[in-house]
C-alpha cells in the first residue's frame, strides 16, 4: 500500500516537473523578468493599432514591456504572501506597531482579510511552482484543498489537470476540486467503508445494474458529434464539463477496482 502511494506521489511530481520543463523550453518570452516589478512610467501608453498585419519593431518592444509588467504581477502575490507570513510570525513589525493587523493597515493600507489571504496562498503557489508563476486565480481555488487535505492533495489536483494538456482556467480548477472533494452522494458507501443513508430501492445487485445503465447512458451522451457541436457553441464550458466527466469516470473506475 505504501509503495503504491509513493508511486502515485512520484507520478504526480513527474507531471508537475514535466510541465515546468515544458514551460522553460517554450519560454521564447525570455524578456519577462517576473521577479522585478515594472515602473508604470516604463509601460507604454495605450494606443490604436499601427496596422492589421505583423507587429513592427516598436510594437514588439511595447509588447515585451507590457508582458514584463503583467508577468511581475503574476508572481507578486506569492512573494508578498510569504513576506507577510515572515513579518507576522517573527513579529518584525514590533518596533513600530503593536499588532500585525495594525501594521498591514497603516503601513500598506491593506485590510486584515487581504493580508491573510495572501499568507494562506503562498505555500500553495510555492508547492505548484518554485518560482511562484502559477496564476493567482488557480492558487485561490486550491487553498481550501491545502487547508483541509494538505499541500500534496492540492498539487495532485493541479498535476492531474496539467497531465491532460490544454488550457487550464480557474473555473476548470474549481470543477476539479468540487469533483474530487465533494461530499459522497446519499446511498453510496464512503471510501472508509461506512454506510451512508440510502433512498435507493432494490437489492444491491439491482443497484449495480442501475449504475451500469447510468454509465452506459453517459457514454452514449458523449457522442463525438455532440462534443464537437458543444465545442463550437461554448469551448470553455465544454472543456470544463469534459474534465469533470473524466474525473468522475476515474473515481468510478477506482471504486469498481476496489470490489
Amino acid at each position: 500500500m505504501t509503495s503504491r502511494k509513493q508511486t502515485e506521489a512520484d507520478d504526480r511530481l513527474a507531471i508537475l516537473n514535466r510541465g515546468r520543463k515544458g514551460r522553460a523550453v517554450r519560454r521564447v518570452d525570455a524578456h519577462l523578468d517576473s521577479a522585478a516589478p515594472v515602473e508604470i512610467g516604463k509601460v507604454p501608453d495605450p494606443y490604436d493599432p499601427r496596422n492589421e498585419g505583423q507587429l513592427d519593431d516598436t510594437e514588439r518592444d511595447d509588447l515585451a514591456a507590457c508582458e514584463s509588467a503583467v508577468g511581475s504581477l503574476q508572481v507578486a502575490f506569492a512573494s508578498a504572501g510569504k513576506a507577510l507570513a515572515t513579518i507576522n510570525r517573527a513579529r518584525l513589525y514590533r518596533e513600530t506597531h503593536s499588532s500585525f493587523d495594525a501594521y498591514v493597515e497603516e503601513r500598506w493600507g491593506m485590510k486584515r482579510s487581504q493580508a491573510y489571504r495572501l499568507i494562506e496562498a503562498w505555500p500553495v503557489a510555492a508547492a505548484l511552482s518554485p518560482i511562484g508563476d502559477t496564476p493567482e486565480s488557480h492558487v485561490r481555488e486550491l487553498v481550501p484543498v491545502a487547508k483541509t487535505h494538505g499541500l500534496e492533495a492540492a498539487t495532485a489536483v493541479y498535476a492531474d489537470l496539467r497531465g491532460r494538456g490544454g488550457r487550464i482556467t480557474a473555473a476548470i480548477v474549481r470543477q476539479a476540486v468540487r469533483s474530487q472533494f465533494s461530499p459522497e452522494p446519499q446511498g453510496v458507501a464512503s471510501d472508509t467503508g461506512q454506510k451512508q443513508p440510502t433512498t435507493a430501492t432494490g437489492s444491491p445487485v439491482d443497484q449495480l445494474k442501475m449504475a451500469l445503465k447510468a454509465q452506459r447512458a453517459v457514454w452514449s451522451a458523449l457522442a463525438p458529434s455532440v462534443v464537437q457541436a458543444a465545442m463550437q457553441q461554448d469551448p470553455e464550458a465544454t472543456r470544463q464539463y469534459l474534465a469533470d466527466v473524466e474525473i468522475q469516470a476515474t473515481r468510478t473506475a477506482k471504486r469498481a477496482r476496489r470490489a
